[in-house]
Parts: C-alpha cells; sequence; structure tokens
C-alpha cells in the first residue's frame, strides 16, 4: 500500500502517471488514498480482497 501510494504521491509532484503505470482515473487515486488513511488511522496492516 505505502508503495503505492509513493508512486502516487511522485506522480501529483509531476513524474508522468504512465512511468509508474498507475490507473490515470481519479477514482483510482481517490480509492488509494481514501484506503491508505483508513488502513493508518485504524491500524490495518493488510487488506484482502476475495472472489
Amino acid at each position: 500500500m505505502e508503495q503505492t501510494f509513493e508512486r502516487l504521491a511522485a506522480v501529483a509532484e509531476g513524474r508522468p502517471v504512465g512511468q509508474e503505470g498507475l490507473p490515470e482515473s481519479t477514482e483510482f487515486a481517490a480509492a488509494l488514498l481514501i484506503l491508505r488513511e483508513f488502513m493508518h488511522h485504524l491500524g490495518f496492516s493488510a487488506v484482502h480482497v476475495g472472489d
């Protein structure tokens, strides 16, 4: 999570999004930010996504 967030931060600072291989949508950026903050403030160390 933190590595992906750091890549998003690099894009926000001007690095081309294509160079980071991240989706270009604002929805992705918002979801990543919300999930990161949720995990950080509530003390979750991992998220598991199932089928």
